[in-house]
């Protein structure tokens, strides 16, 4: 465990869990709204500033996460979060997006945390607006983008 309390915490993806990782999938009405934890894992390869981990109930893997640190804007970026289709409406997307901010938080000169989303994951828009996240203007990729300033 590299961080996390007594029912959601996080672990780095390595050897011992890419497999469970990689078998983990949204609803199918959700697949065009985040990208595969593959697709995730290859990324996190070639850039060198992603974190990925898997998000734990207990001993098991119930979702993905992956932040890293954008050099050109110096603030952090939550580039996925999901929770596997069969562990959705237990709270452990909040859970774990309570988390994750709160250790981003504890990393030197963390000032913001900045995220996007499908206009159309109404899910997504609303968890992050609960953890007070607000919309800014800009679009990349097709996708909203919000910020939670930590100052």
């Amino acid at each position: 465990m590299i961080f996390g309390h007594t029912m959601i915490t996080f672990k780095k993806i390595d050897n011992s869990n890419w497999e469970d990782c990689i078998s983990l999938s949204v609803k199918g009405e959700q697949k065009g709204l985040v990208a595969s934890n593959a697709y995730s894992l290859v990324q996190a390869a070639y850039q060198k500033n992603c974190v990925p981990l898997g998000i734990y109930f207990e001993e098991t893997m119930v979702g993905f996460a992956m932040y890293a640190l954008d050099p050109d804007e110096n603030s952090f970026w939550i580039y996925r979060l999901m929770i596997s289709a069969e562990n959705q409406g237990k709270n452990y997307g909040k859970l774990a997006l309570i988390q994750l901010i709160e250790y981003i938080k504890n990393h030197e000169n963390a000032t913001q945390i900045s995220l996007s989303y499908k206009h159309n994951n109404t899910v997504a828009r609303k968890l992050y607006a609960s953890c007070n996240f607000l919309e800014t203007r800009e679009v990349i990729e097709g996708e909203i983008v919000a910020r939670l300033n930590l100052k």
